[in-house]
């Protein structure tokens, strides 16, 4: 008997360490986020007086990260688990381009032309760095929150395209009464991205460049894959490690060359809980202003507190620290805000 009561110890204590190990990589990870998955129907076709000048619409994703569309808020009041990661049921490229050959087929026109579009982004987040440079971090849900868009556009036939026009932008998603969260987002229908869609889609003036398209230099749908996959040959994202030092600025991150190859990291304790690193030089010289850090194993961004990132796809991302306060009960509490680096800028959203 007392053998096997020892077994059923040993069994439950080593369950409940594998499970703790297990929620300590989870939580330092947004990567290990529920997903809230959504599809995007066209139970509405366009009934606008507009006229598109091409028979269809055909879109790559060429995103850092082409698994999600960013993270929103979701019911669970959890710390570690307040946040899901937004994705798309078939992808962007087949889900955006389904829905929009759909919506528009009653204005197309049959003439053998089509309209491809290069997402290089379509991201959801409260900050907006047109304004902030990312040096404030959104850690409300009643802020505003923005779209970060990137498209290109061609126009072409037989594998023959012109690039008429790019648009990147921020749109703002101007709600400030909470209803970026699940329960609103999913009510919507996602109404609002699909506006988002339908709106940056139309915006070309598309009949002025189809008078250009005979005498304009034209590229095949294999040079526009290949130009496009040449922007994730970043040193840091091939090389596949960190080079052990500390970046001074994000071209190093971006070339994974450091400025400072020898330091050291310290760690000061402020009561039980709270702890903060800091770093120095070998000679004992404190590095003051630094981008981020590394063991030759891990890198942590150093801006709001030294915060471990993770690649996701050919990105970064990570959790910071902070205090949500309710706008309710006016309560304050600690959350794990979830972010990702812009590789294109070495800002966060």
């Amino acid at each position: 008997m007392n053998k096997i009561l020892a077994l059923l110890t040993y069994f439950i204590l080593n369950s409940l360490l594998l499970f703790a190990q297990n929620e300590e990589t989870d939580v330092t990870n947004p990567g290990s986020l529920t997903k809230l998955e959504i599809s995007l129907d066209a139970d509405e076709k366009c009934m606008e007086k507009l006229s598109l000048p091409f028979q269809n619409i055909k879109v790559i994703d060429s995103r850092f990260d082409t698994g999600k569309i960013g993270f929103i808020p979701h019911n669970l009041f959890s710390q570690k688990r307040m946040f899901k990661r937004v994705t798309l049921k078939k992808g962007l490229a087949n889900e955006a381009a389904g829905f929009l050959n759909r919506y528009y087929e009653n204005v197309f026109a049959k003439n053998g032309y089509e309209l491809l579009i290069v997402i290089k982004k379509l991201w959801f987040s409260g900050i907006d760095n047109s304004k902030t440079g990312g040096a404030e971090l959104a850690t409300t849900f009643n802020s505003f929150y923005h779209i970060y868009c990137k498209w290109e556009f061609y126009i072409g036939k037989n594998d023959s395209y012109m690039p008429i026009i790019r648009i990147d932008t921020i749109l703002d998603w101007n709600d400030t009464n909470g209803s970026f969260k699940e329960e609103n987002f999913t009510k919507s229908k996602f109404s609002k991205l699909k506006s988002v869609l339908c709106a940056i889609t139309e915006l070309p003036k598309y009949d002025t460049y189809f008078s250009l398209y005979e005498s304009k230099a034209k590229k095949t749908m294999d040079d526009i894959v290949k130009f496009n996959e040449n922007r994730f040959n970043l040193p840091v994202l091939k090389q596949g490690i960190f080079e052990k030092g500390v970046y001074l600025n994000f071209e190093e991150f971006k070339n994974n060359k450091p400025s400072i190859i020898d330091f050291k990291e310290k760690k000061m304790n402020y009561g039980l809980l709270k702890k903060e690193f800091y770093l120095e030089k070998l000679n004992g010289e404190p590095v003051n202003k630094y981008w981020g850090y590394s063991s030759g194993e891990w890198f942590k961004y150093g801006r709001y507190g030294n915060d471990k990132i993770y690649r996701e796809g050919n990105t970064f991302e990570f959790f910071v620290q902070a205090v949500y306060t309710d706008a309710d009960s006016r309560i304050d509490s600690k959350i794990w805000m979830p972010y990702q680096l812009d590789m294109e800028t070495g800002k966060i959203y």
